[in-house]
């Protein structure tokens, strides 16, 4: 009898830890996915508050997505009234245009709010990569320019 007891006991103990251990878990994953789930939408709130001080007519969203390790900067704009828009600008302050387009000159102004608000920096230190993808699509959601940043482009 000793022996049955003995075996019924030590099933008991092996079945209570992993209970234990399986809920922890899932309250570990819960804080892991609410933490980058606030990090990515403070990202997001950081980008759009720099952003906000332009005036850019075509622009129909920006956002901060997180799809692996990488952090995605979508811009979904109207690229003919984005670029009539950047060139209204210019011409106004009579600069030139040539060689001049949207994408790039709102990707400079992507790197240049990452860089005051050290987020390339942060990026890196919640262990994701240090590259950030800026993304452009048009309003039929066809892809039109895909941009690579980094803290490096800082220096510059």
């Amino acid at each position: 009898m000793k022996p049955t007891l003995k075996k019924l006991f030590l099933i008991c103990l092996a079945t209570l830890p992993l209970t234990t251990v399986a809920k922890n878990n899932s309250d570990i994953e819960k804080n892991t996915h609410n933490t980058v789930y606030s990090f990515v939408n403070n990202l997001n709130s950081t980008l759009k508050s720099q952003l906000h001080s332009y005036n850019f007519k075509g622009i129909k969203h920006v956002s901060t997505i997180q799809k692996n390790k990488q952090i995605i900067v979508q811009v979904t704009h109207d690229p003919k009234t984005s670029y009539s828009n950047m060139i209204e600008g210019i011409a106004e302050t009579a600069g030139r245009v040539n060689g001049i387009n949207f994408q790039n000159s709102f990707t400079l102004d992507i790197i240049n709010s990452y860089c005051k608000t050290d987020l390339f920096y942060t990026i890196q230190s919640h262990g994701l990569d240090k590259v950030v993808i800026v993304q452009y699509e048009d309003l039929r959601g066809n892809n039109i320019a895909l941009h690579r940043i980094n803290k490096q482009l800082c220096k510059l």
